[in-house]
């Protein structure tokens, strides 16, 4: 294990997204998450897990946690903006955008 090193967990993570690991992604991110909670990144893959599981009532429950402890994150205002445009809460998803930019203007 690499006891400091959250980005190589969010990789790992991802690598066993791809191969459809979902458990042992879980667990990998689990520990990035664990170790860092204010890295949106880590809150973003723990939300594709459960997206990729069909979870999409647990998929957003963690994007809205991942906003209370990343909250100058833009990806995750991103993200919950675009599960609202889904749902047809445009002008929700529009107030979420517009926090994403005032938290990190120059996010493209």
């Amino acid at each position: 294990k690499c006891p400091n090193h959250v980005p190589m967990y969010q990789a790992w993570a991802c690598l066993e997204i791809r191969g459809e690991n979902y458990e042992k992604a879980k667990t990998l991110i689990s520990e990035a998450l664990t170790r860092d909670k204010s890295e949106g990144s880590g809150w973003l893959v723990a939300a594709k897990i459960e997206e990729k599981l069909g979870n999409e009532g647990l998929m957003i429950m963690i994007l809205r946690r991942g906003l209370e402890c990343a909250p100058n994150s833009a990806e995750l205002y991103c993200a919950v903006a675009d599960y609202e445009v889904r749902r047809g809460k445009i002008d929700l998803a529009r107030n979420l955008l517009e926090k994403g930019l005032e938290v990190d203007p120059l996010h493209a």
